[in-house]
């Protein structure tokens, strides 16, 4: 997955072709096999695959995307509680599938925002949402006007540097990637290549010996009438993409709500990850 999560990209314009039907059961077989799965902090996701066309004409509502994607026709998505937790653990295990689908060369895009979530409601008890969705389908060889505005407007193809994003013991030591020689940092390389929300990156890890304790640096009014926090699933995305590398390595490790370091308060101590 290490590969899948260094070719991912998010993909606005989508060929014309329609979905196989051995892809379309590939998406929902993957969905299906992620039914029980348990995000880090307990939650799990139903999981649910549509045809645009098909489900617009049955629900006589429009999903709507609002130009964010061009040719989106088969997409998938989830129902999760409405919780901070619940919220990383979305982003957790919706890029699991995100990097299952990269891995068998199907483009994908996190919609967070832009989308009728209305259009949804009747799958939906109190207390829960929809929190984002997906197109999946065939690469276009050509971007869209509005793709390559979007991409430029959110920089999406910069990254902040490895020193603003990552830390040895306190803030007062940024890591510096061409020098750092400690063992977690090389996984650090998959948490700043990871997608979030507007390419905000509100990550900060910071590492202390044999474990890496993330943190979230909120961007000021960013975003707050989704109804969710949208910014606690990029949390998930960066801690997914961090395990993804332990996981490869065969290093054992436990996520834990005991933080080995300690850094100002207008940081939000997320989680630890301590190697054993």
């Amino acid at each position: 997955m290490i590969d899948s999560i260094l070719k991912r990209k998010s993909i606005r314009t989508f060929d014309k072709q329609l979905l196989s039907e051995k892809d379309r059961n590939l998406v929902k077989e993957i969905t299906a096999r992620m039914k029980n799965d348990v995000g880090p902090f307990g939650n799990s996701v139903k999981w649910f695959v549509f045809d645009v066309e098909q489900y617009e004409k049955e629900k006589a509502v429009k999903l709507g995307t609002y130009g964010t994607v061009k040719n989106g026709q088969f997409f998938f998505g989830g129902i999760i509680k409405n919780t901070f937790e619940a919220m990383m653990d979305y982003g957790y295990l919706f890029e699991k599938i995100i990097l299952e689908l990269t891995h068998h060369n199907l483009g994908t895009l996190w919609i967070g925002g832009m989308f009728n979530r209305n259009a949804l409601d009747e799958m939906i008890l109190p207390g829960e949402i929809v929190p984002a969705i997906s197109p999946v389908g065939y690469t276009s060889e050509y971007r869209s006007l509005r793709d390559r505005l979007t991409r430029t407007a959110i920089k999406g193809n910069q990254r902040k540097a490895f020193s603003t994003l990552f830390f040895d013991n306190d803030l007062d030591h940024p890591l510096d990637e061409s020098k750092n020689l400690l063992p977690l940092a090389k996984y650090l390389k998959l948490v700043q290549v990871a997608p979030s929300a507007s390419n905000k990156q509100p990550w900060r890890v910071v590492l202390n010996d044999n474990q890496a304790d993330f943190y979230l640096e909120r961007t000021p009014n960013y975003a707050k009438s989704l109804g969710f926090d949208i910014q606690a699933i990029d949390m998930g995305i960066a801690l997914c993409h961090f395990c993804i590398g332990l996981d490869e390595d065969y290093v054992s490790y436990e996520i834990t709500n005991n933080k080995a370091t300690y850094i100002a308060d207008s940081f939000q101590f997320i989680a630890g990850v301590l190697t054993k």
